[in-house]
């Protein structure tokens, strides 16, 4: 009997494991069924990175950012400090352009431009000074 439920959950495990989807491959399966906007690839992945939260980028986010760069050798650890500032200046000149876009009603051209800042945040934050693109494509 004891065999049998380890068999079990070792089942469910594995259809768990069969069904989990790369990040990537969930954007572009969401932008072809048309749940989001094609512009909005790089914010549907960096929120399945969790660099983002819908539209925003809290301090974690950035944490959690600097450490995948660090962690994966997208960048050198003793520029850790240096990157996590250039993240956060990032961040804070996207935000600053969504604060002061209308929350109401939610639109779909809103969501777009939205979605147009994040892309920017990316753009900004891999300026080949602090994170260069190739660090940034080993460590993502």
């Amino acid at each position: 009997m004891k065999l049998f439920g380890t068999f079990g959950i070792l089942l469910v495990f594995l259809i768990g494991l069969s069904h989990s989807i790369k990040p990537s491959d969930k954007c572009v399966q969401d932008i072809t069924q048309q749940r989001i906007p094609e512009k909005c690839r790089i914010h549907c992945l960096y929120k399945a990175y969790k660099f983002v939260n819908k539209f925003s980028v809290n301090d974690e986010q950035i944490e959690h950012f600097k450490n995948i760069l660090v962690t994966h050798n997208g960048i050198e650890p003793d520029k850790a400090d240096q990157v996590k500032q250039h993240i956060k200046s990032c961040a804070e000149a996207a935000m600053a352009s969504i604060s002061n876009m209308p929350k109401y009603p939610p639109s779909r051209e809103i969501v777009e431009r939205k979605c147009d800042i994040i892309s920017g945040f990316f753009g900004c934050v891999v300026d080949n000074k602090n994170v260069k693109v190739k660090g940034y494509e080993t460590a993502i």
